[in-house]
């Protein structure tokens, strides 16, 4: 997606808009509270999904500080390696920008969120990855289908209220792709995945409700806004 992204960026929108998928993939002066959510809200959100479980409280309490040490470390290491660096520039960095203004922010981010999860369809065929993601079953890609949904949602409201920062979003999905594998390991396939859709489920209901479906997207439009007013001026 990184690739097509800027090939396709190119083709639409010239240098100017090549140059402006640049800075939002370095846009981080976003403030404290943005790094405070990506980094430990989204772990916090996770485990407690994980609390509600049966028998999850003490697969939780198991992980003890070794585990905060081990996120520290593994985190670069699946944002540089893993999936989000090289999947948000695409998602966020060219897809939602023109589906937001076409659908509106949520049905927008509804498309994007089936988008994703049709994507990763074919890596259910990995063993080792299926169960990291709930399943191989259908019922489990089902339900996969609604977390990325969910997932897309919460994304989407980080990246409106951050002025477009595709940096943020990349570490979101870092942090998500992080906090999933210890969850993973301490439960089934079928709990993991039960366990991600409650989390994110309840808390993507929660933004949409609070936001009345708007997802901060006054907030980005603003920001895009002020940019072409200035050139206009000069």
């Amino acid at each position: 997606p990184t690739l097509s992204a800027f090939i396709m960026t190119g083709i639409t929108e010239g240098r100017a808009g090549v140059r402006r998928l640049l800075r939002r993939i370095v846009l981080w002066r976003v403030g404290l509270r943005w790094y405070l959510f990506a980094l430990i809200g989204i772990p916090v959100v996770m485990a407690l999904g994980t609390v509600i479980l049966p028998g999850g409280l003490a697969s939780i309490r198991s992980l003890g500080l070794g585990y905060v040490l081990s996120y520290l470390s593994v985190f670069p290491l699946v944002l540089v390696l893993g999936g989000p660096l090289f999947e948000e520039p695409g998602w966020r960095g060219f897809a939602l920008p023109r589906l937001q203004p076409l659908h509106g922010p949520l049905v927008g981010t509804l498309i994007l969120g089936l988008m994703w999860a049709l994507w990763h369809l074919p890596q259910f065929l990995v063993p080792s990855w299926a169960e990291a993601s709930g399943g191989r079953g259908f019922l489990a890609i089902v339900k996969f289908v609604f977390i990325a949904i969910a997932f897309a949602i919460v994304t989407t409201w980080v990246f409106n209220n951050t002025k477009g920062s595709v940096f943020m979003a990349i570490l979101v999905h870092a942090s998500i792709d992080t906090f999933s594998a210890p969850i993973g390991a301490l439960a089934s396939p079928s709990a993991v995945g039960n366990s991600l859709l409650l989390s994110f489920g309840v808390l993507a209901l929660v933004l949409v409700v609070l936001t009345r479906g708007r997802l901060g997207y006054q907030n980005y439009r603003q920001e895009e806004e002020e940019p072409d007013a200035a050139t206009a001026s000069t």
